[in-house]
């Protein structure tokens, strides 16, 4: 049986509840409905899976821890189990979708015949997946669990991007424009006074959403890019020769409040990084000049290229970062959103060529990054007169070998 490791059975879970939550928030019309999943630790990976419903009318909310914790190389059945908790946390719901999508049965015509069934939590799960697909074909052949997982994953490339406008009480709408589609889980997450931890490729619009959510909450936004020579001093300030303190962004933001964007996160010395540590759990932090308070609007948003659990094959010069400092926040992953690169792009045959190079370099596991910046960059040099080739050169084929690229182009349908 095969097994997946705890981070493969995160992205699992993660990309169901994707796939459940709409339903979820159709059996509660008057309450909103909320499921998160998060995972930290230095060691391994401990998930949490919460499903919490609130009450609109007296804000009373009721949490149900559904998954405590993920164990080390679950089974495909372990992960079964834990997305049927997330759908029998409302019943009803889940008998009635059973009940319009019972597992099939399959009886061929042999001596002895052998009865073939699709699990109720696939069953269940493609009855979800259909309510977001317009009029999709039957499949020929049962969808198992990874087809389940590769169908998510074209419904959200191939998503209609949405244009967000905020509504704050007494106050004119902020209309956001084209926003990633994981924006308004940033925008809820930071106003619920959580800090976030963006984690995404290169290019995936994750420092300028953290700029627009200070826009569409009305705050001051700062921001410092890390890397492992900056310093405690350039975060907490300093007093100079005549006992002056010298400020510094992250002061100001946390102490008149207002969205602090800590760039690159995991680029930074884990020790440095750890100053913050008291800063963002308690309400107040230990400066230069003194202890101050906290602003009640101070928020901080970390981007990220990886969780904060030391370099990978793409990213090599990443940080194992402390699991104390990692614990202050709230994780959201921030991929590639292809529907608002697809809508933004001004030529569309050269963003569909990117993603297409993009699609079949991650099918090859190469460590090619193909970024929405080569969609942008590149359709300016074409729109100026440069040969296409030319423009793959500067923006897609940097640093890869001659058989590297022969392999990525061989893959593009």
């Amino acid at each position: 049986m095969k097994k997946y490791n705890t981070i493969e059975a995160r992205k699992i879970i993660a990309k169901a509840i994707k796939a459940v939550k709409p339903r979820l928030d159709e059996a509660h019309p008057l309450c909103s409905v909320n499921l998160s999943s998060v995972a930290t630790g230095s060691n391994g990976w401990n998930a949490n899976l919460t499903y919490e419903v609130v009450d609109a009318f007296n804000s009373e909310s009721t949490r149900y821890d559904i998954l405590s914790s993920i164990e080390v190389n679950l089974t495909l059945n372990d992960i079964e189990d834990i997305v049927s908790g997330v759908l029998k946390t409302h019943p009803d719901r889940w008998q009635e979708i059973l009940d319009q999508h019972p597992p099939k049965v399959a009886t061929p015509e042999v001596a002895t015949p052998e009865v073939v069934t699709t699990s109720e939590q696939e069953s269940a799960l493609k009855a979800l997946l259909q309510t977001l697909t317009p009029a999709p074909a039957a499949p020929a052949i049962p969808l198992g669990m990874d087809e389940l997982i590769d169908r998510v994953d074209e419904l959200e490339r191939n998503a209609s991007p949405r244009e967000i406008e905020v509504v704050k009480p007494q106050k004119a709408p902020v209309k956001m424009g084209l926003q990633h589609r994981e924006f308004e889980t940033l925008l809820t997450a930071v106003t619920c006074g959580l800090h976030a931890y963006l984690v995404g490729a290169a290019g995936s619009f994750k420092t300028s959403a953290a700029g627009a959510v200070a826009k569409a909450l009305d705050l001051e936004c700062s921001s410092i890019s890390v890397c492992q020579q900056t310093t405690a001093v350039a975060l907490l300030g300093y007093m100079d020769a005549r006992g002056a303190y010298v400020p510094t962004e992250f002061r100001k933001r946390y102490e008149e409040g207002g969205v602090f964007i800590l760039d690159e996160i995991d680029n930074g010395n884990a020790n440095v990084i750890s100053v913050l540590n008291s800063a963002l759990a308690n309400g107040s932090c230990a400066f230069a000049d003194g202890m101050v308070k906290r602003h009640e609007d101070f928020r901080l948003v970390a981007t990220a290229n990886t969780h904060g659990l030391g370099a990978n094959a793409q990213y090599v010069g990443r940080c194992q970062l402390d699991a104390a400092t990692l614990d202050r926040f709230a994780f959201i992953a921030w991929d590639y959103d292809e529907a608002m690169e697809k809508e933004i792009a001004s030529n569309a045959d050269w963003c569909k060529r990117v993603i297409a190079l993009r699609h079949s370099a991650q099918a090859l596991k190469s460590r090619i990054v193909i970024s929405p910046r080569a969609t942008f960059s590149g359709e300016k040099l074409l729109a100026a007169g440069m040969a296409q080739d030319k423009v793959e050169d500067l923006t897609i084929w940097g640093g890869s070998s001659s058989e590297e690229k022969k392999k990525i182009l061989a893959g593009v349908k």
